[in-house]
């Protein structure tokens, strides 16, 4: 897993280097903290194991269910 939070003062270039030398050795990239904290939540859940998949669409029909 690579993880880069580049300033905006680095260069471009500097972040599609890191990027495409993390996709050459097939490993994930995150370049903000909001992803990072994504990856880090979602690797929890799976390791608690089991977990299911929802559409979007599911989502709003089980809010809109609860909010009756």
């Amino acid at each position: 897993m690579v993880v880069t939070t580049l300033q905006r003062s680095a260069p471009r270039k500097g972040g599609y280097q890191i990027r495409t030398a993390a996709a050459r050795k097939d490993r994930p990239a995150v370049t903000t903290l909001q992803a990072f904290n994504a990856m880090v939540q979602a690797i929890e859940v799976r390791m608690r194991g089991a977990y299911s998949v929802r559409s979007l669409q599911e989502w709003d029909s089980i809010r809109s269910e609860e909010t009756r």
